[in-house]
């Protein structure tokens, strides 16, 4: 067919017009002018609506084309549409936009010679909403952030997708566009997220507190330290078992179980099977613990048996591993609330969150693990993939997140629980020596180091700057762990890790008598405190005091126990007369700190003055007629020790001296109320001070009394060990005298060391010339009291040979004597008199 080309213009012929114009006026158009046309109107503007539109992939939207006319009118104009990018966006004859793929298109729309356009922005579309928490029990008041996970098709994250959070019942629960939910009532509602159509959900319950009610008769309780130990009680026919495994605990803590009678408002709609309240109510532990409970209670039909903990002021219950075995069900512990075990719906157990997880991605791989665990018949390979994504999403991270003693706590919980607990709980179909679940460890063990020397220095300058013993505790706690998980090397030595401590022990107020008194305890005193660096005030301590010494015995075993303020006595008992060595070392009683000692070396001398001392005796006698005389003779002491007494006897080395007793308190090296009591031959009394010389047991005595010869001053006796020696008998002595009152018989001894020469005289009453004499000898021995001796020969026959006389002192007179003179078988005693004029010598 041919084109058709553009109509040509009409025009009239000439005689036409006239005709036309003639008809017109026969018209009645008389004169008037001819009418005109209304103005053409042409299209001047275009706009489209929206201008911008974000659509995902597959949603479609309507485009309005909208026109300017020339006359200034609008209106809604049939329009041309195209599309830029019809593989991104297509656009229909009617202006609805259809979204293909990621990216941009313009739609244009035309209309007359005008056009306009819009943008259109294609996004991808969300696959899926993932939310961590499906169901969830609240408190009122309780809160709770929703973490949603959204992914397009090939799980790659929707970064940038905002999500719409909206509650079915805000009387119920609300949600905030962050997706964090307030529990308002009592009730349910279901929390909904949305996200370019998708969906996803929480099943909130919201319940009143949970009350609990004690059976305190049943009650127990039991001081637990780092060694661990176990608690045991029984109510209502169950039986409860509680067992802190060693280094659980840092420090003694006084731990109280008690049987729960009744829980309400627990979110398991099966009820209470059993509890018990444990306190001191939120103490945490560095291991897990594991209750016991004896009971062969079975879960119904559409019901499974759940371990819970409820804990905190508004009492949050959680979910704790448990397992029922033949006759018990076993819980692990972490911190201390009320804890059981009880009967819900899966429902249930969904709507609450284990106690074992830091995150909600946490929270997801115990889940996953949990459910793996209890599969029958078992699968070995979910069970360790379960069980590395819970090492992986929870336990790592909890570590390497972990800042503070607390958090680290927690994370060496997570992981000996990871590690160890799970396989005592659980019968698992794998064991920890599975490769990926040992690299894990190693990975954990690396990651721990540093948090572990972070934990001792960070303690350690607390320490120093505070004076704090929880922070000393604190730091020797965490080299605990570094030994317990093989980590004791470079700093971590424990050696170089007590160099830099924060504190030293120290030994002051150190008292021991010196000398002690041989074969009697003497108190040994020593105090022990704290030192925090160059800090001068000392911190007061207990201690645990080991004692040893070459010589001494002692009251009680060692090691022995201070008092709370670091005090620690023992008592001493030396022997002999020698010096000896005591050895005290103080350790801290204190948790993990049972190496942190002190040393002190004591060194001392005992002393025994049991025994015979000789010496010299002086002082100044002022006699009853004013004469004053000199004396100074030998002395004889014999002393016993008692505890802190001295009694003993003395005499001067005269033939009859004078003789007492001595008595003493014994302090060191001194002897107080020291007295001599005379008794012969006359009463006295003498009291003074004596200082002793311990090496040496000299004893030096200044003393002051009186006896029958005067008033003795200015006393002194040295004296040292030794045997008795050799009396003095020099002298003479009558039998008697003449009515004149000259002597008429006379005793005479000459003493030359042991040997004795005794004469016998008579002597003329007139002229006092010898008439006859007879001589005796005999040697004598030290200490001896009298002699007797052998006839020798005589100037006259007043004694036969093979007569004996013998010398005893007679302590009633002062020098006095009694003679005994042996005749033939016949003795005769006489009494002689002292200090007789000395004649024949």
């Amino acid at each position: 067919m041919r084109a058709r080309g553009p109509r040509p213009a009409f025009r009239f012929p000439h005689a036409a017009r006239s005709l036309l114009v003639a008809l017109l006026a026969a018209c009645g158009g008389g004169g008037d002018a001819p009418p005109t046309s209304p103005p053409v109107t042409t299209v001047t503007a275009v706009t489209v609506t929206p201008p911008t539109v974000a659509l995902v992939e597959g949603d479609s939207l309507a485009l309005t084309a909208t026109a300017t006319l020339s006359d200034g009118s609008t209106g809604a104009r049939n329009a041309i549409w195209t599309s830029s990018a019809p593989s991104i966006a297509t656009v229909s004859s009617t202006g609805r936009v259809n979204a293909i793929a990621v990216g941009s298109a313009t739609m244009t729309a035309t209309i007359g010679s005008a056009s306009a356009t819009s943008t259109i922005t294609v996004a991808r579309r969300v696959a899926a909403i993932a939310l961590d928490v499906s169901a969830r029990a609240l408190l009122i008041g309780e809160t709770l952030a929703i973490l949603p996970t959204v992914t397009f098709a090939d799980g790659a994250p929707a970064a940038g997708k905002v999500l719409t959070w909206n509650s079915s019942s805000s009387a119920v629960a609300t949600v905030n566009g962050l997706g964090v939910i307030t529990a308002i009532a009592s009730g349910s509602a279901t929390i909904t997220a949305t996200v370019d159509g998708r969906i996803a959900t929480v099943a909130i319950t919201v319940r009143p507190p949970t009350q609990t009610t004690l059976n305190t008769a049943s009650a127990t309780s039991a001081t637990i330290g780092a060694a661990g130990g176990v608690l045991t009680t029984t109510a209502a026919g169950i039986s409860y078992r509680l067992e802190i495994p060693a280094n659980a605990l840092p420090v003694e803590t006084v731990i109280r179980m008690t049987p729960i009678a009744s829980l309400t408002n627990l979110p398991l709609s099966g009820g209470l099977v059993a509890a018990v309240d444990l306190q001191p109510s939120g103490l945490r532990f560095a291991r897990p613990l594991t209750l016991r409970i004896g009971t062969t209670a079975s879960a119904p039909a559409g019901l499974v048996l759940t371990g819970f903990s409820i804990t905190g002021a508004s009492p949050r219950t959680e979910r704790e591993f448990a397992t029922a075995r033949s006759n018990e069900i076993v819980l692990a512990i972490k911190h201390f609330s009320a804890a059981g075990v009880g009967l819900g719906t899966n429902a249930d157990v969904s709507s609450i969150p284990f106690n074992y997880s830091a995150t909600p991605a946490a929270e997801r791989a115990v889940n996953a693990f949990f459910d793996a665990a209890r599969l029958t018949p078992a699968n070995s390979a979910l069970v360790l993939t379960t069980i590395s994504a819970w090492f992986d999403a929870g336990v790592l991270p909890q570590l390497q997140s972990a800042s503070n003693d607390s958090e680290l706590t927690e994370a060496l919980y997570a992981y000996d629980f990871w590690k160890f607990g799970v396989y005592e709980l659980l019968s698992l179909p794998i064991s920890g020596f599975e490769p990926q679940l040992l690299q894990r460890s190693a990975q954990w063990l690396e990651a721990v180091r540093p948090k572990l020397q972070q934990a001792i220095t960070g303690n350690n300058q607390l320490c120093a700057a505070q004076r704090s013993l929880a922070a000393l505790q604190n730091e020797l706690f965490w080299h605990r762990w570094v030994t317990q998980f093989g980590l004791n090397t470079g700093d971590l030595q424990r050696g170089r890790v007590l160099e830099q401590l924060c504190v030293s022990l120290v030994v002051r107020n150190v008292r021991l008598p010196n000398p002690v008194q041989a074969g009697f305890p003497n108190d040994l005193d020593a105090e022990f405190a704290l030192k925090f660096g160059a800090n001068p005030t000392l911190v007061s301590i207990p201690v645990s005091v080991a004692f040893s010494g070459s010589g001494p015995t002692f009251a009680k075993t060692s090691p022995a126990n201070s008092d709370a303020n670091g005090a620690f006595t023992v008592a001493v008992t030396a022997r002999n007369n020698a010096a000896f060595t005591v050895s005290l070392i103080g350790c801290l009683v204190m948790t993990f700190a049972e190496d942190i000692c002190a040393l002190e070396t004591v060194n001392g001398t005992s002393l025994d003055l049991t025994g015979s001392y000789t010496g010299s005796f002086s002082s100044r006698i002022t006699m009853a007629n004013g004469t004053d005389i000199l004396a100074f003779v030998p002395v004889n002491i014999q002393m016993t020790q008692t505890q802190n007494a001295i009694t003993g006897t003395y005499d001067v080395m005269q033939f009859n001296g004078l003789r007492g007793i001595l008595s003493a308190t014994l302090s060191t090296t001194e002897l107080l109320n020291f007295t001599l009591t005379q008794f012969a031959p006359c009463v006295g009394s003498f009291r003074g001070t004596s200082s002793i010389t311990a090496s040496t047991r000299r004893v030096q005595s200044l003393y002051a009394g009186s006896d029958c010869a005067g008033t003795h001053s200015n006393g002194v006796s040295d004296i040292s060990p030794g045997t008795r020696g050799l009396r003095d008998f020099n002298g003479s002595w009558t039998t008697g005298f003449h009515a004149s009152g000259r002597p008429m018989n006379l005793w005479f001894v000459a003493q030359s060391g042991t040997f004795l020469s005794i004469s016998y005289s008579v002597l003329n009453t007139q002229t006092l010339e010898l008439e006859c004499q007879t001589s005796f000898q005999t040697h004598i021995a030290a200490g001896a009291e009298g002699f007797t001796a052998e006839y020798i020969f005589a100037l006259t026959p007043l004694f036969p040979r093979g007569s004996t006389v013998t010398f005893s002192p007679d302590p009633s007179r002062a020098r006095g004597a009694r003679i005994t003179t042996s005749q033939l078988g016949l003795q005769v005693t006489r009494l002689v008199n002292i200090n007789p004029p000395e004649l024949c010598r």
